[in-house]
């Protein structure tokens, strides 16, 4: 266990980790392209999402002229349903 070591002042730390300016620099860009690509992902469903509204809202518009059209199919080739 030669690695865990105690420190008694920060300078012997500094000593041991000599990079740790660059960790703090490679962490802060990590932490900020994740933010960047979660924003991303939010962004994509979001849009997919009005999307599917749209286009369900434009369907059930679509549906009481469907229905009409449907009765109307159904009365022609059954009229003597119809009783006419």
């Amino acid at each position: 266990m030669g690695d865990l070591r105690r420190y008694e002042t920060y300078s012997e730390m500094a000593e041991f980790y000599p990079d740790g300016m660059l960790f703090l620099a490679i962490a802060s860009v990590l932490y900020v392209c994740g933010f960047v690509f979660l924003y991303g992902v939010v962004r994509i469903a979001v849009r997919h999402g009005i999307e599917d509204v749209d286009l369900r809202r434009e369907r059930a518009a679509q549906a009481p002229e469907r229905a009409r059209l449907l009765e109307r199919t159904v009365v022609r080739e059954n009229a003597f349903l119809a009783g006419s």
